[in-house]
């Protein structure tokens, strides 16, 4: 991959019981970008818990502080993942396909 594509992702919950916010007041869904093995996030976003997942196994994981806005993954991934994004304190995440 060499350029910039923006990474489509789906909002999930953690707790499909807990309240969910009433309509229009659902979880804003982030920007995110992937250029090879670097991530781009936009200049505002929550902290996110980031992991990236095989087979239903984390094999990476890292915590995006909310002024970071490049994250560049590992080297020695290789293939399809999925990308988890856990915004901090809250009930549902966000997800969506990588190719590396």
């Amino acid at each position: 991959m060499n350029a910039l594509e923006m990474i489509d992702l789906t909002v999930g919950y953690i707790d499909p019981h807990a309240s969910i916010p009433g309509i229009g007041k659902g979880p804003t869904m982030p920007s995110l970008w992937q250029d090879g093995y670097e991530l781009t996030f936009p200049s505002m976003h929550p902290e996110y818990v980031l992991d990236i997942v095989l087979n239903g196994i984390v094999v990476y994981s890292t915590n995006v502080s909310e002024t970071t806005t490049t994250v560049i993954l590992p080297s020695w991934l290789s293939g399809e993942y999925e990308l988890l994004l856990y915004p901090e304190d809250c009930s549902y995440y966000f997800y969506g396909v990588i190719s590396l």
